[in-house]
C-alpha cells in the first residue's frame, strides 16, 4: 500500500497491555516489554492523545524489502522517516515481540534482567553506538544516553505494575491471568530515576526509533 496518513491511535494502559498478551508477549515478560511500549510511545498517547500512531507499539521502521513489498508505512512527522502502520493493535504489538525476540531480548525481560536487556540494546548500537556521532544532529553518543533508557524503562515498569490488562479494540477475548502483572516491579523500584534521553531521529532501518512524531 505505501505511505498512509498518520493516525493518532490512542490506547488506555489497560488496552496496550491486553493488546501485547494477546500478541503472545508472555507474562513474565510484560513488564518490561510494556514499559518500553510506554517509553517509545508516550505510553500509547493515553494521556495527550498522542504520540502513538497506526499501532505501532515500538516505533518499529520498515526495511528496504519490506517497502518494496508494498508495506504500509507513515512519517510521523519526522522528515526522512517511515515507520510501519498496523490495522489493529495486536498486529502492531506482535511486531514489537518480534523484534525482540529476534535480537535476543526477550530472555532478558523473561528473567527480569533490566540491566542485562539494556546491554543488549547498547551492544546493537541501539540508540546508536556509544563515542560515534549522531548523524541526525552531529553530537557524540554517550553512555548516558543509555543510562536514562533504562531509568525510563525502569519507572514505567513501576508505574505499569498495578495496571489489569483488557482487550483492545478489534481484538478476540482471552483469558487474562493477573497473578504475575505485577514482576519485575520490585526490582524496577530501586531503578526508578527519571531522566529521558534527548531523542533521535535517526535509525537503521528494521530498528526501533524512539518516539518523537509530530504532535500536532
Amino acid at each position: 500500500m505505501g505511505e498512509v496518513a498518520t493516525t493518532p491511535t490512542p490506547l488506555t494502559r489497560a488496552q496496550a497491555l491486553g493488546a501485547l498478551l494477546a500478541a503472545g508477549v508472555p507474562q513474565s515478560a510484560l513488564p518490561m516489554v510494556a514499559a518500553q511500549s510506554a517509553v517509545e510511545t508516550n505510553a500509547w498517547g493515553s494521556t495527550t492523545g498522542h504520540g502513538f500512531n497506526n499501532y505501532n507499539f515500538g516505533n518499529t521502521t520498515p526495511s528496504a524489502s519490506q517497502i518494496a513489498a508494498g508495506i504500509s508505512w507513515m512519517t510521523q512527522g519526522v522528515p526522512n522517516m517511515k515507520y510501519i502502520a498496523f490495522d489493529d493493535p495486536v498486529s502492531g504489538a506482535k511486531s514489537m515481540l518480534g523484534w525482540i525476540t529476534s535480537h535476543g531480548l526477550l530472555p532478558y525481560a523473561e528473567n527480569n534482567d533490566l540491566a542485562g536487556y539494556t546491554a543488549k540494546l547498547e551492544a546493537g548500537c541501539y540508540l546508536g553506538c556509544v563515542g560515534r556521532v549522531d548523524p541526525s544532529n552531529g553530537q557524540v553518543i554517550t553512555q548516558q544516553a543509555y543510562t536514562n533508557y533504562q531509568n525510563g524503562i525502569a519507572s514505567w515498569m513501576n508505574t505499569l505494575r498495578n495496571v489489569q490488562p483488557v482487550a483492545p479494540p478489534s481484538a478476540s477475548p482471552f483469558a487474562i491471568p493477573v497473578a504475575d502483572l505485577a514482576l519485575a516491579a520490585a526490582a524496577a523500584l530501586s531503578l526508578a530515576g527519571l531522566g529521558y534521553l534527548a531523542w533521535r531521529e535517526y535509525k537503521q532501518p528494521g530498528y526501533l526509533l524512539p518516539f518523537r512524531a509530530a504532535t500536532a
